[in-house]
């Protein structure tokens, strides 16, 4: 076994541990046991039998690592006064959510009774009450475990950030003012300016479209929209998740080079810039630099023209993330889906591209490059969306061809509308009828294609069996797939 292969399976075994560890907790007596007896047959084995114990030796380290990086909640930390009516202060260390009816506001440094704890809390404000990022509150309230419902676990949910306290319309008093000047800080006050030249300029549903596939607001997003969206199977275009930043990270790719002739090899660099000033516009979220990190790896991979190590390079970038933060396998279904979404184009676009080479790629509009992009992307993602939502669509093939062909257009107009916004009112104006129509088109064919009668369809309960045993039919596809070019087939 090579040394790279032997890396990629410690990495994949660690990723195995993190994952066994998330469901099970295992005695540290009995982890530490093993890892000694893996220890003495790593010093006492021959070469050969090595790289396997090391194998095994990664596995219970990421079991051990997991459980490490729990958080102990004890009497110095908030969530051991889950119950409890308390009196508390804390700061504003995230930027907060806002929502159709309230705002949600996540707290940190909390103290209590003359002591600093650990933790944070969830709390819900009215939808236009004055607080801001970096802001200290005084807050009154009775603080409480997150509710989990029968198909959603909240506090599993909650727990990727460390939250594991919630309260529900308290008493809060500004207690002082932020005076941060960070970087996110700054990203945040860009962020609102932005929106409120979105808002002030364009009507609805146009602006809140803008808003959330250049800024990440999608929870102002009516239900109605969301129906349109969901049952046409672009419903990735409203979020920015991290399947939205893997396509587009593609998207802008092969615009680049099917457009404006760039080299395959030259389009990492440019890509990066335009990746980065769309990550920093939309407020930096967690899950966008993830998939970003997870896109540019892909695109990494073929800039050094070895397509084969695109899997490797993932499993790397995946498992860095999870050094970060473990809970994010299990508990985070946007860095599965976008895991899912990254992984399906580097096993099934060229795939794609050969059964569809009678498709033309013409220069400004390389209908082939979209449409297997558009397909390699959900063909993985397809079992989890089925597993956690249930949302079966036939007709979001075609739906996501008519509407990522615009999609890279109508970001880049809104990159220019905003920083244009920032120089002259009339300067912005250029841009506005270009982007209105763009976006009235996207809008339109989501809703006359969820229209479309028995196109749609709503599978509750989707088994978790079943979703694996696509997953096992898909893979074997992909390695028929790889020996067939490899003319082992």
């Amino acid at each position: 076994m090579t040394s790279s292969k032997a890396f990629f399976y410690c990495l994949l075994f660690f990723v195995l541990g993190i994952g066994l560890a998330s469901f099970l907790f295992i005695s540290s007596f009995f982890l530490y046991f093993i890892v000694a007896i893996l220890i003495l047959f790593l010093v006492f084995t021959s070469k050969k039998s090595k790289i396997w114990f090391l194998v095994f030796l990664f596995f219970f380290a990421g079991i051990i690592y997991y459980q490490f990086r729990e958080e102990r909640i004890d009497e110095n930390h908030i969530a051991f006064l889950n119950g409890e009516k308390i009196v508390f202060q804390g700061k504003i260390v995230k930027e907060i959510d806002e929502r159709l009816d309230k705002n949600k506001i996540t707290l940190g440094n909390i103290v209590t009774r003359d002591k600093n704890l650990k933790g944070k809390v969830l709390i819900n404000a009215p939808l236009y009450s004055n607080y801001q990022y970096g802001d200290t509150l005084g807050v009154e309230c009775k603080i409480e475990k997150p509710n989990s419902e029968k198909d959603f676990n909240y506090a599993n949910y909650l727990s990727r950030y460390g939250v594991y306290s919630v309260c529900y319309w308290p008493k809060i008093k500004v207690i002082e003012r932020s005076k941060q000047n960070s970087i996110y800080a700054n990203i945040l006050k860009f962020k609102k300016k932005s929106l409120n030249f979105i808002t002030t300029n364009f009507p609805e549903p146009q602006a809140t479209f803008l808003s959330a596939i250049l800024l990440g607001l999608k929870k102002q997003i009516p239900a109605d929209m969301r129906t349109w969206f969901s049952s046409s199977g672009v419903s990735h275009l409203l979020a920015v998740s991290g399947l939205h930043i893997a396509i587009l990270i593609q998207m802008i790719a092969i615009l680049l080079t099917n457009v404006f002739l760039i080299k395959r090899q030259k389009v990492f660099v440019p890509t990066i810039f335009i990746i980065s000033l769309f990550i920093i516009l939309i407020g930096a979220p967690a899950s966008a630099i993830r998939a970003g990190l997870m896109g540019l790896a892909l695109l990494f991979a073929s800039k050094i023209e070895r397509p084969y190590s695109a899997f490797n390079s993932l499993v790397l970038v995946g498992t860095l993330m999870l050094l970060f933060n473990p809970k994010f396998l299990i508990f985070d279904i946007g860095f599965q889906l976008s895991f899912m979404a990254v992984l399906g184009i580097s096993l099934f676009y060229k795939l794609f591209n050969k059964w569809f080479r009678k498709i033309p790629d013409y220069r400004f509009l390389p209908l082939r490059s979209y449409l297997s992009m558009t397909l390699s992307t959900q063909i993985l993602v397809l079992p989890l969306v089925l597993y956690y939502f249930g949302n079966l669509s036939l007709i979001a093939p075609v739906a996501n061809i008519l509407v990522l062909l615009v999609v890279p257009i109508v970001m880049l107009l809104g990159f220019f509308f905003i920083f244009a916004s920032f120089i002259n009112f009339w300067l912005a104006q250029i841009f506005f009828w270009p982007l209105w129509i763009l976006i009235t088109y996207i809008i339109l064919v989501a809703r006359v294609f969820s229209g479309i009668p028995y196109l749609s369809f709503v599978i509750m309960g989707f088994p978790f069996v079943a979703a694996l045993v696509i997953y096992i039919l898909l893979f074997l596809l992909s390695v028929h797939f790889y020996f067939a070019q490899k003319g082992e087939f």
